[in-house]
């Protein structure tokens, strides 16, 4: 099952509005947040109904939409120091689940010293692709191998455990084919299995490649959290 929080982006131009869409597309809570006027009008047009316009660089205006549970996304890239501005006050506030967009990589040292969790590069971070990892834990990777097809790697549920590939029948349950297994040892080593995996009992170190449409691999990520 997917987390049940509350997910907050601060910046809607391309990279904040596929995250929100996407977000959105899996029912989760978001409040997005944009100081344009207009961008917030068209937001709330296309059912986005806790869309607000406000300055993020303004603590007292924050405090009013966003709490320390809520996880957030400074999705701005225009000005940097707007960035770490809204990141400070997201400190003060408390929350500890910080996303912010750098556009170069002494940026992305600069954010990284003040705890956000991940930065992200857009074109390098396809927003899309951020988003659904955002949603499920269990989901590690995922990546679009032609239009509408998607490989993706995903933890192995633990009610999967003991469990063999050809016991499971992911591909008639959920119609996705399992092309590989990958185990990651004590010693931090991986090692990946492109054949002869199908009898192997799964177990918490394995993680299944999964490759199928990217609904179908939501579904199998809901169950397995």
């Amino acid at each position: 099952m997917s987390k049940k929080q509350n997910y907050v982006i601060i910046g809607m131009g391309a990279f904040g509005r596929e995250i929100a869409t996407v977000l959105k597309e899996q029912k989760a809570d978001v409040i997005v947040i944009d100081e344009n006027k207009d961008t917030i009008a068209e937001l709330n047009q296309e059912g986005f109904y806790h869309a607000v316009s406000l300055d993020a660089t303004e603590l007292s205006a924050l405090k009013r939409f966003v709490s320390p549970d809520d996880t957030v996304i400074v999705a701005m890239g225009e000005s940097f120091e707007s960035n770490i501005l809204i990141v400070a006050h997201l400190k003060k506030i408390g929350v500890k689940k910080i996303y912010s967009r750098a556009t170069k990589k002494v940026y992305a040292d600069i954010l990284k010293s003040m705890d956000v969790v991940q930065t992200l590069f857009p074109e390098q971070y396809a927003g899309r692709k951020f988003a659904l990892e955002l949603m499920y834990d269990s989901v590690k990777f995922i990546s679009e191998y032609m239009q509408g097809l998607y490989i993706s790697e995903v933890t192995a549920p633990k009610h999967y455990w003991g469990r063999t590939i050809v016991d499971l029948n992911v591909r008639k349950s959920f119609n996705l084919n399992i092309v590989a297994l990958k185990e990651k040892f004590e010693n931090g080593d991986e090692e990946i299995y492109p054949l002869g995996f199908e009898n192997t009992p799964l177990k918490k170190e394995h993680t299944l490649i999964l490759f199928g449409k990217e609904n179908d691999i939501t579904a199998f990520a809901k169950q397995a959290e």
